[in-house]
């Protein structure tokens, strides 16, 4: 991410819950189905196309079975534009590396970090107090476990 870079959503999955395939149906019903009530899947996928999103993979080294295929889809259709975190234990690293084939990746071992280190690593992978300012408020609408 550079400076003048900015996200308009930051969708959190919890890998081992993933129940679909379908990131429409998947968006629509079970993560932002307030938001997206009104629409159908696709129109959801075509919708999430045209934004800049942060998707938030957590987990994945206990997925279900589903959850790999999700990365997949996220990687192919929206990679250009969209920022995709995985979060893994280090032994599940070799699958994710096989989904990510030839993208652009960033891989960080955290070992012992405290909620200080968490915070001064976001900061310095953002690189934009706005936005870092930003997700932190967004993690704490969506419960995630970076912010106490």
């Amino acid at each position: 991410m550079t400076d003048n870079t900015e996200y308009d959503l930051m969708v959190k999955v919890e890998c081992g819950q993933v129940t679909t395939r379908d990131v429409g149906r998947l968006v629509k019903e079970e993560l932002l189905s307030q938001a997206s009530q009104d629409c159908d899947p696709s129109q959801v996928v075509k919708l999430l196309t045209s934004l800049r999103v942060v998707w938030l993979l957590d987990g994945m080294e206990e997925p279900a079975p589903e959850a790999i295929h999700l990365l997949r889809f996220i990687i192919d259709k929206f990679s250009d534009k969209h920022l995709v975190v995985v979060t893994c234990q280090h032994h599940y690293i070799n699958e994710v590396r096989t989904q990510v084939q030839n993208k652009r990746v960033c891989e960080i071992t955290l070992q012992g970090l405290n909620m200080k280190g968490v915070h001064s690593l976001l900061k310095h992978l953002l690189q934009n107090k706005q936005l870092y300012s930003r997700f932190i408020e967004d993690a704490k609408v969506l419960n995630v476990d970076v912010v106490k």
